[in-house]
C-alpha cells in the first residue's frame, strides 16, 4: 500500500492487474489511497467469494486517478473481469517542453509571482503605491531578470566547454542556437514537365514520379547496346551457375557485427522506420546475436530482407536554380540503418576494399581526395613548354548515380573475382528497392546507365602564351559529343576549381577569398565578430574550423605566386584583427603573440 501511495503522488493514472483485488477488498483502495477515484472489476464479480476462499494465481483489474480529474473520466462497460477501460474526456493539445529548463530559482520566482498576483487580485487590484501592487510588479520583474541571468550563465558554461573540447558537434550547436528561425523556402508551385503541383501532397507525388522516372533506365539512340546485352546475358548465366553448384557456407561472427556497429555515425537522420545509429549502438552486445542470425540467413538463402532495401529521399534544391522545376532538385537518400550495418559486414567479409581499381580513381578511394585529380591536371599544365597546347575537356555526368545500369556493374564485379556467394546477395540488394519521398514534413511512396551532359561539358585551350590560346580557340574546329557541338570556352569548373585560358590562379584566389568572406558573414549571428561578440579565443577557433577550409580548399593544387600569397595573408590578418578588436594598423608581431590561430602566411 505504501508503494501505491508513492505512485499516486507521482502519476495521474495507475493501472493494477492480477494482484490482490477481490470483491470484498474493493474498499481497500478508498481506505489506503484517499483522494483517488477508481474503476475496478474483480475476478469474482459474477460469483462473489469470501476471504476464506481466495484461490492463488487470480485477481482483478483496476484503474485509479485523482478525484480532481473525475469530471474528465468516463467509465466504460467494455471488457470482462480481466480487461477494463476508461475514456479521458479532455481537449487534445500539442505538448511541448520548455526551450530552456527552468532553474530552481526561476521556479521559485514563478510561484512567488503567481502568489503575489493572486493576493493582489483578491484585494480587488489596488494601484499606485499599494504594497500588494508594488510587490506584484517587483516579483514580476525579478522573473525575467533571473531567466536572463541563467541564460547568460548557461551560455558562458557552453562556451567554456567549447574552448576546452572543441568538436564539430559543439560548433554546430553554437551555430544552430544563434540562428533565427526562417520560413521554408518550398515553392508554392512545382512543375515537372507539363504537370503542375500546388499543394504539399501533390508536390510529394510529383517528386515521387520524378525520382521514379529518373531511376528507370531510358532508351537512348546514342548508346551502344552490345555492352549492356552481353553484361545482362553474363549476369543471367552467373545466376544459373549459382543455382546448380554447391556454395560454401558463410558465417558471420558477433565480433564482426560489433565492428560494423562501431562504424555507424551518430547524429544522422533516421531511416524510414525511425531508426538511427544510436538505437543500434546503445544496446551493445544485447542485440549482436539477433543480427548474427539474420545475416547468416541472408548469406545462406542469398536473399536480402525487403526492409533493408528502403530509403527516404529528401529533395534538396540545387544552388541558384529555379525552385519551381522538379529537375532542379537533387535527391538525398537516407538508407536503412540495418542495411548500413549489413553493408559494413559484407564489405569486410567479401574483401571488396581490396578489389583492384584504377589508379586515377580518387573520389571513392579511402585516404585519397578528389583534389589529387586537380593536382595532376595542374602538374600537366606546368609541363607545357614553348608552342605546346593542352586541350582540357571537362565532362559532366548527367544524373550518373540515379540511372547507371546495375547489370554492367554486377558483371564487372564478378569479373574482378568476387565469390559467387557474395555476388548473389549483392545482386539481390538491387531487386525490389523502394524509396519514400519526404517533403514538407510528410512522406510519399515511390518505387543505371548515365548520360554525359552536353550543356555542362566544356573544352578550353591552355597555352603558355595567352594570345596563342585565344588564336587557337578561334581557329580550331569545335569538338563534338555525339551530335552535340562542344564549343570552346574561356572558363570551366573542375572539382571546385576554375580552369581558364589565362589568369587561372588569380581568379581562383579571388573566388576563395569571396567565399571565405561570405562564410564569415554567415557566422556573425553566432558572435564571431569583434566588440560585444564571443571571446577572441572561441571566435578564432570557429574561424579556423569553418572559414579557413573554405579559403584554402584546392589552392594546394595551383602554382601560387607571391602576389597570391599576399592576397590570402591580407584577408587572414585583417580578419584576426577584427575578431580581436585591434586597429587595422596593429603590428603583426603583437597579433601573433595574442594566441590567435596558426599563421597561414
Amino acid at each position: 500500500m505504501k508503494f501505491l501511495e508513492q505512485l499516486s503522488q507521482k502519476h495521474a493514472f495507475i493501472c493494477l492487474q492480477e494482484h490482490w483485488l477481490w470483491t470484498f477488498e474493493k474498499d481497500y483502495i478508498d481506505k489506503h489511497i484517499p483522494g483517488m477515484m477508481n474503476h475496478s472489476r474483480c475476478h469474482d464479480v459474477n460469483d462473489p467469494i469470501s476471504n476464506f476462499q481466495i484461490p492463488r494465481g487470480r485477481g482483478g483489474v483496476a484503474i485509479l486517478w485523482p478525484s480532481s480529474l473525475d469530471s474528465h473520466v468516463k467509465k466504460q462497460e467494455d471488457g470482462n473481469e480481466r480487461i477494463i477501460a476508461i475514456e479521458i474526456q479532455i481537449k487534445l493539445s500539442l505538448l511541448t517542453g520548455f526551450k530552456n529548463k527552468a532553474s530552481p530559482k526561476v521556479r521559485q520566482l514563478i510561484q512567488a509571482s503567481k502568489q503575489k498576483h493572486r493576493e493582489w487580485d483578491n484585494a480587488r487590484r489596488p494601484r499606485n503605491n499599494h504594497i500588494l501592487f508594488v510587490e506584484k510588479k517587483s516579483t514580476k520583474r525579478a522573473l525575467p531578470r533571473q531567466q536572463r541571468k541563467d541564460a547568460a550563465i548557461e551560455r558562458e558554461q557552453f562556451l567554456q566547454r567549447l574552448e576546452k573540447d572543441p568538436n564539430d558537434k559543439a560548433f554546430f550547436q553554437l551555430i544552430k542556437r544563434n540562428q533565427s528561425s526562417v520560413q521554408s523556402n518550398a515553392p508554392e508551385i512545382l512543375i515537372d514537365g507539363v504537370k503542375t503541383a500546388k499543394t504539399p501532397s501533390s508536390q510529394r507525388e510529383t517528386f515521387a514520379d520524378y525520382f521514379k522516372n529518373l531511376a528507370t533506365p531510358q532508351e537512348n539512340l546514342n548508346f551502344k547496346d552490345e555492352l549492356l546485352t552481353s553484361s545482362t546475358n553474363r549476369c543471367n548465366l552467373i545466376k544459373e551457375v549459382s543455382k546448380n553448384i554447391t556454395k560454401k557456407k558463410i558465417l558471420v561472427t558477433q565480433q564482426e557485427i560489433l565492428n560494423a556497429i562501431q562504424k555507424l555515425k551518430n547524429g544522422k537522420s533516421p531511416d524510414e522506420y525511425g531508426i538511427t545509429a544510436e538505437h543500434i549502438k546503445y544496446p551493445g552486445n544485447e542485440i549482436t546475436h539477433i543480427y548474427q542470425n539474420i545475416f547468416n540467413q541472408i548469406f545462406e538463402g542469398g536473399k536480402v530482407a525487403s526492409s533493408f532495401k528502403t530509403g527516404v529521399i529528401t529533395p534538396v534544391p540545387k544552388k541558384g536554380k529555379d525552385l519551381t522545376q522538379a529537375t532542379n532538385y537533387r535527391g538525398i537518400t537516407v538508407t536503412s540503418a540495418h542495411e548500413k550495418k549489413y553493408e559494413y559486414v559484407l564489405i569486410e567479409k567479401a574483401g571488396l576494399k581490396n578489389i583492384n581499381q584504377s589508379n586515377l580513381q580518387f573520389g571513392f578511394t579511402e585516404g585519397l581526395s578528389p583534389t589529387m585529380a586537380a593536382l595532376i591536371l595542374s602538374e600537366v599544365y606546368s609541363e607545357i613548354n614553348g608552342k605546346d597546347l593542352l586541350f582540357i575537356t571537362t565532362l559532366d555526368s548527367q544524373k550518373a548515380f540515379n540511372v547507371v545500369n546495375h547489370q554492367i556493374l554486377l558483371d564487372k564485379l564478378y569479373y574482378l573475382g568476387v565469390d559467387i556467394e557474395y555476388w548473389d546477395v549483392i545482386e539481390d540488394m538491387y531487386n525490389g528497392v523502394t524509396s519514400t519521398v519526404k517533403w514538407q514534413g510528410d512522406t510519399s511512396l515511390s518505387d543505371h546507365r548515365f548520360l554525359i551532359h552536353p550543356v555542362k561539358s566544356n573544352t578550353i585551350v591552355k597555352s603558355v602564351n595567352k594570345r596563342t590560346s585565344e588564336r587557337i580557340q578561334q581557329t580550331t574546329e569545335n569538338f563534338t559529343l555525339g551530335d552535340k557541338i562542344m564549343e570552346f570556352k574561356s572558363e570551366t569548373t573542375h572539382l571546385g576549381l576554375k580552369r581558364t585560358t589565362s589568369e587561372e590562379t588569380k581568379i581562383n584566389i579571388t573566388d576563395r577569398i569571396s567565399l571565405a568572406r561570405r562564410t564569415l558573414y554567415s557566422l556573425i549571428k553566432t558572435g564571431v565578430h569583434g566588440t560585444n561578440g564571443l571571446n577572441p579565443r572561441t571566435s578564432c577557433k570557429i574561424y579556423q574550423g569553418y572559414v579557413i577550409p573554405c579559403l584554402l580548399y584546392g589552392l594546394e593544387t595551383l602554382n601560387l605566386q607571391n602576389k597570391d600569397t599576399v592576397a590570402l595573408c591580407s584577408f587572414h590578418l585583417s580578419t584576426l584583427k577584427h575578431i580581436q578588436s585591434l586597429p587595422k594598423n596593429s603590428y603583426i608581431s603583437s597579433l601573433l603573440a595574442s594566441g590567435s590561430t596558426a599563421n597561414i602566411c
